[in-house]
């Protein structure tokens, strides 16, 4: 980017350069039209027109080159603004690179939280469905024979 701006500075002070000496044929130019005014017709007054066409084409040169430095500038803008926005680009795809990362190890951890969540869910459920009173205290088969003695 400093590169552009140096290069900007540049070809402003170029052309700054060139805006003063075209004000400078424009008031030469004004002094040989006053004194074609005054000058009678003939060779002085010819002398002045030719001096003044002089003037003009050479004004019109520096006008063209002007308008050259002009359109430097801007093909100096546009390729700096075409950096500018690629470089915005990159960090916005950094920035969704980053983002996709941290979302995807979000949902890795609620994965895992509902994984436990379900492991939890089956252990209870299991729990739930066996026995309230172990084998080892009670043998199953005397919780049936009191059963059986309760009920006949």
């Amino acid at each position: 980017m400093k590169t552009f701006g140096l290069q900007k500075g540049r070809i402003n002070l170029r052309n700054a350069k060139v805006n003063e000496k075209i004000k400078q044929l424009n008031r030469e130019l004004s002094r040989c039209e006053n004194e074609i005014k005054r000058t009678p017709t003939g060779p002085a007054q010819e002398a002045f027109k030719a001096r003044a066409k002089g003037l003009i084409k050479q004004t019109r040169m520096l006008e063209e080159h002007r308008d050259m430095l002009d359109n430097q500038i801007l093909d100096l803008d546009e390729v700096a603004f075409a950096r500018e926005g690629i470089e915005v680009a990159q960090y916005s795809v950094s920035v969704m690179k980053s983002a996709k990362m941290e979302l995807e190890g979000m949902m890795k951890n609620l994965h895992d939280g509902m994984k436990d969540l379900m492991d939890a869910q089956y252990e209870i459920l299991e729990s739930l469905s066996r026995s309230f009173i172990p084998d080892s205290i009670i043998p199953r088969s005397a919780v049936e024979a009191a059963l059986k003695m309760g009920c006949g």
